[in-house]
């Protein structure tokens, strides 16, 4: 029976492997060192396998090597990977810039190369800045932040940082720890990090320092953020020094003012790839359009692209959204590849037109813009294709009988026309031929309004009894006590309304921030646009299990309800 199980461990650990995307990912930290400084070089990589590296010349291997295996959260599928690891430690001889990798795993007859690292190595550092506590103590606690100011959706690095005086005997220590106020998204980092034990000099003092709950963090809303105190005991032998941080305060700045129309809410570094299924169709066909983001920062929380579909084709349907995505300093990193159903609705020589998206690099503190296309493509005929868009009859027969156009008639003179019995009859027919063109022009215009019309109102229909039914499966969840899952399905249900009443389509994707500032520019209060926004924050914080209060479900559910119903009222066709 033993054998049975350890047989199914093994087969499981090797399923999940075989599941994961396969990757290798090379850390060295830190980057910037002096001659003789401890170096620690960390493979990460979900393959199990032989792991080596490439070590430039220089480079002293240390004897502390650490292997091993951890269990990581994916945040956006819920599932928890396998992560093996292996640690080594060691010193440069020399000063100079250095390329340390790329590292490998080998697997049977494959092997997996990571990325390459460059490390700076000099003769003196400038010292550290001292410790918030004092440095006459035995062990100091450091709350350590990577920036103290960021722009909204920007990451912040946070981890709790001990110093010590004494080589701790353990590397498992207890530990409360800090707690940020407001609503932030949490990611932890590094799971091996906080076991690694370095020296540093301090003001001319050595200290024992390693890192401990190191998390990627995107807060919500701006303003200024208090992170309180982590504490924790260190144990060397019979004696226990604590180690209690000081407070610390960051500041979140709003992004600049002038939003493009194509801000897809990306805040960080981001690139773009783009392509078509086919390029030859027939009416009524189907062609994907597949849009990959790649880059750092808040790729989590992208918005799709709007596309612009041109007149030959119409945007079907949602996009279908799947990220690939891991947490590291940098914030979200990886990419979303978005899918896009285009129908072909009219037949000839077609293009897809450029687009475009714009995100915020913090960086450059300004907005990027990234381009992709235009598209050449055919479309080919399909008699038994009608696009009901091109409709115009049934508008034609709704119109009072004056407006119909008029029908032509040929004129046959008699024998002995006068000249002006000929130039009446002229000016009539010019007449009804002017007169009809307008009328016709005038019916197509009017019937083209109409139809768009009618296509959007029939939309925020729908959307309206999609949301009232999303509120009644959230109050089912609220009342089995599932809050969480009930109040982020609420603000998704609500975000969603707010999508297709400003936009009459619900395959554009907007952010708060840029739903917001469409209700003002239609005129909504700015106590409506705060409820709106106050409400899709706190089903966000929800959705996270980051609520910092107790949430009545029901009453954030009213608030809601109350809220889609003034909105449909002042936004619907």
């Amino acid at each position: 029976m033993k054998r049975i199980l350890i047989l199914l461990l093994v087969l499981f650990a090797g399923w999940q492997t075989f599941a994961q995307k396969k990757y290798v990912q090379l850390v060295v930290e830190p980057a910037t060192a002096e001659v003789g400084d401890d170096i620690t070089i960390t493979i990460k990589s979900n393959i199990q396998g032989e792991m080596d590296i490439d070590l430039p010349p220089g480079f002293v291997q240390g004897y502390n090597v650490m292997s091993g295996m951890n269990q990581e959260m994916d945040y956006q599928t819920g599932a928890v990977n396998t992560i093996f690891y292996l640690t080594q430690n060691g010193s440069f001889t020399q000063t100079g810039t250095f390329t340390v990798g790329p590292a490998y795993v080998k697997t049977g007859l494959s092997i997996y190369k990571s990325n390459k690292v460059q490390v700076k190595i000099v003769n003196t550092l400038p010292s550290s800045p001292a410790p918030a506590a004092d440095l006459n103590q035995t062990v100091n606690g450091v709350l350590e932040l990577n920036k103290t100011k960021v722009y909204e959706g920007e990451p912040l690095v946070v981890e709790a940082k001990v110093f010590s005086k004494i080589k701790p005997r353990e590397n498992r220590f207890p530990y409360q720890p800090y707690t940020i106020s407001g609503t932030s998204e949490h990611y932890p980092l590094d799971a091996t990090s906080h076991s690694i034990l370095r020296r540093e000099k301090i003001n001319g003092t050595d200290f024992y320092t390693f890192s401990y709950d190191r998390q990627v963090i995107f807060p919500v809303g701006t303003g200024k953020f208090r992170i309180e105190p982590f504490r924790m005991i260190l144990n060397n032998g019979f004696d226990s020094y604590p180690a209690v941080s000081d407070p610390r305060t960051f500041e979140v700045i709003p992004l600049p003012g002038n939003v493009p129309r194509d801000f897809i809410s990306g805040v960080g570094s981001l690139d773009v790839s783009a392509s078509l299924s086919k390029t030859t169709v027939r009416e009524g066909d189907v062609v994907e359009l597949t849009v990959v983001i790649s880059g750092h920062g808040n790729l989590q929380n992208i918005d799709a692209p709007k596309i612009r579909p041109g007149k030959h084709f119409i945007v079907y349907g949602d996009p279908v959204v799947t990220p690939v995505i891991n947490y590291t300093e940098r914030g979200a990193e990886g990419n979303t590849t978005i899918i896009y159903n285009l129908q072909a609705v009219h037949d000839g020589e077609a293009q897809l037109g450029e687009q475009t998206f714009s995100y915020f690099d913090p960086e450059q503190e300004r907005y990027v813009q990234k381009r992709f296309g235009p598209y050449e493509l055919t479309v080919e005929n399909d008699p038994n294709f009608n696009y009901a868009g091109d409709s115009l009859s049934e508008e034609t027969e709704q119109l009072p009988a004056a407006l119909k156009p008029a029908p032509f008639r040929k004129y046959y003179p008699d024998a002995t026309p006068t000249s002006y019995t000929h130039s009446s009859l002229l000016w009539i027919i010019l007449a009804t031929a002017i007169g009809g063109s307008l009328v016709t022009g005038y019916v197509m215009k009017r019937s083209r309004g109409n139809e768009e019309k009618r296509i959007r109102r029939a939309r925020q229909q729908n959307t309206v009894r999609d949301t009232r039914d999303a509120f009644s499966q959230a109050e089912q969840e609220l009342n089995s006590g599932r809050t969480g899952e009930g109040m982020a399905s609420i603000g998704k249900a609500l975000r969603k309304l707010a999508t297709t009443l400003v936009s009459g389509t619900e395959s554009y994707s907007y952010g708060t921030g840029e739903l917001t500032r469409i209700f003002r520019e239609k005129g909504l209060s700015d106590e409506l646009s705060k409820r709106f926004q106050k409400l899709v924050e706190q089903s966000e914080a929800a959705r996270y299990g980051m609520l910092e209060v107790e949430t009545d479900g029901q009453a954030f559910l009213r608030e809601a309800r109350a809220l889609a119903r003034e909105l449909t009222q002042k936004l619907k066709a």
